[in-house]
């Protein structure tokens, strides 16, 4: 009897304590969106599809500038990205692919009127 109640005490000790199968753990990697540390800005793009081969950002921090400038394209991690150091301000951009399509940050959901019926995404760089 002992022995039996001994035996339940561990299961439960032991099933109660961690001594369960583990979990698999998720995996976590870079997230698309705009991140601001300081007055450095990353900006990570996602495509939607293989189809996109060239992603470029352009804003008021640049002119607006036709073209854009080109993001990286890291293979491993199938993320877009370019990072700029940027003054306080509050910034609008957008990004280009394929070198026609102006489209806003689907990962920001911080946006405003374009002015042509459309939106600028949003980033603010606090001082």
């Amino acid at each position: 009897m002992k022995r039996v109640l001994f035996s339940f005490l561990v299961m439960v000790v032991l099933g109660v304590f961690g001594c369960q199968k583990p979990k698999k753990a998720e995996v976590q990697g870079p997230k698309p969106g705009v991140f601001v540390l300081g007055n450095i800005v990353l900006f990570v793009y996602r495509a939607p599809t293989n189809t996109i081969t060239n992603v470029a950002l352009t804003g008021d921090f640049f002119g607006w500038k036709e073209g854009g400038f080109s993001l990286t394209y890291d293979v491993s991690m199938n993320l877009w990205r370019i990072s700029l150091t940027l003054e306080p301000g509050i910034y609008q951009y957008k990004y280009i692919l394929n070198g026609t399509l102006l489209t806003n940050d689907p990962y920001n959901p911080a946006v405003t009127p374009d002015g042509k019926g459309g939106l600028n995404s949003v980033v603010e760089v606090k001082p």
